[in-house]
């Protein structure tokens, strides 16, 4: 076990090495600050003397009528009741977290095809560990991307005249653990690919079904589409981040804490658990294509 943390850490350093010196990390955190800034300078002129009019500016006329669209307007009012923040964290979040998400599984697929990872077996290092130092990377990288949000929110606030309240650093921790959960299922997939393509294939598949499962289960739809969708999502919705970070997001808006710890909690078993199944795939299939 010891030689294993070592390897991890040894191959976690020198991914964090390479990404701080590579642009691609630097431009998705400057995209994720510019769409951050592009949703508060939005909010504040959609502000006139009757408080938030989404109708008053093109960018949240348009959000505004896709979630109330979606989810009805009692959604809308609570997403927005604490400023432009929690929307705005989320949004901006997803440049970082998927140009980090699918480098690794790129990467991933990559060296596996490459034979690099096999390489890397043959000395004091092995398949976990390898996934586990690349894990590591992103952990770090996603941490200093979400505290980078975090101030620069709270400048804005202070500038711009706008509360910070505390839903928003409770919206930090769920997007801080649903990202991990996120890197967790890009290494299952490319536990189980042979290739870089497929696996971000598969990886961007799974992704996409597992945030429509999510909508599935909010939209307002009737009938025969409203049941499919419903059952579907209840299916669905165990495996996936999203209902995880759902929960906790309801419940830190709701001022519940209870269920915020729910949904940190379901995350954080959700990562174990996909890591677990990870470890033993990799341990039978080996790290050959």
């Amino acid at each position: 076990m010891n030689y294993r943390m070592n390897a991890t850490v040894a191959i976690g350093r020198h991914r964090l090495r390479e990404s701080l010196i590579h642009p691609g990390y630097y431009i998705s955190l400057t995209i994720s600050l510019l769409v951050g800034y592009a949703f508060v300078a939005a909010f504040v002129r959609s502000i006139d003397s009757s408080g938030f009019n989404y109708h008053a500016n093109p960018l949240y006329d348009f959000v505004g009528g896709v979630l109330s669209g979606a989810f009805g307007s009692t959604v809308l009012s609570r997403v927005f009741a604490d400023g432009p923040f929690l929307f705005a964290m989320n949004v901006s979040f997803l440049p970082v977290l998927l140009y980090l998400a699918m480098t690794s599984v790129y990467r991933f697929g990559t060296e596996k095809s490459s034979g690099a990872i096999e390489l890397l077996t043959y000395g004091p290092s092995d398949g976990t560990s390898y996934f586990l130092g690349s894990l590591a990377k992103d952990v770090l990288l996603s941490a200093a991307a979400l505290l980078a949000l975090f101030l620069f929110y709270c400048f804005a606030g202070i500038v711009d005249n706008i509360a910070v309240t505390p839903r928003l650093l409770e919206e930090v921790f769920l997007l801080f653990f649903s990202a991990i959960a996120i890197f967790a299922y890009g290494i299952l997939v490319s536990s189980v690919t042979d290739s870089a393509n497929s696996a971000l294939a598969l990886f961007l598949a799974g992704f996409v079904l597992l945030a429509v499962s999510l909508v599935g289960s909010y939209a307002i739809v009737g009938g025969y589409v409203r049941s499919l969708s419903a059952i579907a999502a209840w299916i669905v919705q165990w495996f996936s981040p999203f209902f995880y970070w759902s929960l906790g997001t309801r419940a830190a808006i709701a001022g519940e804490f209870g269920g915020f710890a729910l949904g940190i909690i379901g995350l954080i078993v959700l990562v174990v658990a996909v890591l677990t199944a990870s470890h033993f795939i990799i341990r039978s299939r080996g790290v050959r294509p």
